[in-house]
């Protein structure tokens, strides 16, 4: 499954991990019910499900899931997103 992966753009043309390096293999460590190594290798993967998720339903029928309840959610998830860049980044 490894072999399919896309590679990342970002770093192949800046040389440093983007936001959401890891996603991929998280992702193959999430299917596989290797949680811990899913949540290590990428710790906003889950967030980020629920909220294409809910984006989803959203498309599917807007009242079950408002416009507000998604954007607050997706701002939520972007800070994690951005707080484990930086974290990344730092460390």
């Amino acid at each position: 499954m490894e072999e399919y992966f896309l590679p990342c753009a970002y770093k192949s043309l800046l040389g440093f991990d983007c936001p959401i390096c890891g996603f991929q293999r998280s992702s193959l460590h999430l299917s596989r019910g290797e949680f811990e190594e899913s949540f290590l290798m990428y710790p906003p993967l889950i967030p980020c499900i629920i909220l294409i998720v809910m984006f989803g339903i959203h498309l599917v029928n807007k009242q079950w899931i408002g416009k507000k309840p998604l954007m607050n959610y997706a701002t939520f998830v972007l800070v994690i997103v951005g707080g484990n860049y930086l974290y990344k980044m730092i460390f």
